[in-house]
């Protein structure tokens, strides 16, 4: 490691951390202070956290989650560059300066990239390690991996009762929380996926991570170059939720279409699908009422 391009970053995040280190009894339950710590975020701004610990071990946070807590509220960022433990002194290696398990396993799962993140071992030296070297053999990469196998496997006529059956398990609780498809046989909704097949640059793709089928996206690719591309519907099965997998398949989606020019809708009472579109670049361009349950909220990307 090169200390000298190092040193001043370094200096300042101690500086930072030091700064929040006031050891103190906040209640007869409730102590705080006594570890801080500081990180540097993927765009170089420094977020501070300190620890809190309760008599109930379940409820302790620990310095570095905090401060990691704190860079995604205010920013909405997740990588971590530099981090830096202080506890009553800089970090001087034999372990002084290394964050918990707990702590290791959250800043991984907040995001793969943070297993390249420098933990500062020693601070006379400038010793660092990488998050990623003390996490050998981690659990969660075989679900980061499969992310990056999603693909999108363009549906056929023949897979028409697939399509529906997906979008019926998919959309049930959507459906019986917000409109009354009871009224609307199985047999209307499949003619309606008859017709959008049909329609002019309009394909249904198989959401796929390896063997298994995980979803299904809707593109509508108008011909010309100022047409928009549209995204409708895009749905994930209940089962693979929460994984990822929306986010892997509008990705797929504009790099397989090309990233500009995009349209989509989706419920405004639904946080999180406007989170998903909204984290994805998708802007709000507008909004109407279907009903007194439910606004159709729509959003583009240029």
């Amino acid at each position: 490691m090169d200390i000298n391009n190092t040193k001043d970053i370094w200096e300042e995040l101690i500086e930072k951390a030091k700064a929040e280190y006031r050891p103190e009894e906040v209640s007869p339950f409730i102590s705080a202070h006594h570890v801080a710590c500081a990180i540097e975020a993927e765009d170089g701004e420094i977020f501070t956290g300190f620890c809190i610990e309760g008599c109930s071990g379940v409820m302790n946070l620990c310095a570095e989650r905090v401060a990691a807590l704190n860079m995604y509220t205010s920013s909405g960022q997740t990588v971590v560059k530099r981090l830096v433990t202080f506890r009553d002194m800089p970090p001087y290696g034999e372990g002084s300066g290394m964050p918990c398990g707990a702590c290791r396993e959250f800043l991984l799962q907040l995001s793969e990239r943070n297993a390249d993140t420098e933990i500062l071992v020693d601070f006379d030296s400038r010793e660092t390690v990488t998050l990623g070297e003390t996490m050998p053999d981690w659990w969660g990469w075989e679900r980061y991996n499969s992310l990056k196998k999603v693909q999108l496997v363009a549906a056929e006529k023949k897979d028409l009762t697939k399509v529906l059956s997906m979008q019926v398990e998919a959309f049930a609780g959507l459906l019986a929380k917000y409109r009354d498809y009871k009224t609307s046989p199985a047999n209307e909704r499949y003619a309606d996926i008859l017709r959008r097949f049909n329609q002019d640059g309009a394909t249904y793709y198989f959401i796929t991570a390896g063997e298994k089928k995980v979803g299904v996206i809707r593109v509508v690719a108008p011909q010309g170059e100022e047409g928009k591309k549209r995204i409708s519907p895009l749905f994930i099965l209940p089962a693979y939720r929460n994984k990822g997998y929306a986010q892997a398949a509008i990705k797929a989606a504009e790099q397989l279409y090309g990233e500009n020019h995009w349209q989509l809708s989706t419920i405004l009472q639904e946080d999180a699908n406007c989170y998903l579109y909204e984290k994805a670049g998708y802007q709000q361009t507008g909004t109407k009422v279907i009903n007194d349950k439910m606004t159709l909220v729509f959003y583009e990307k240029d």
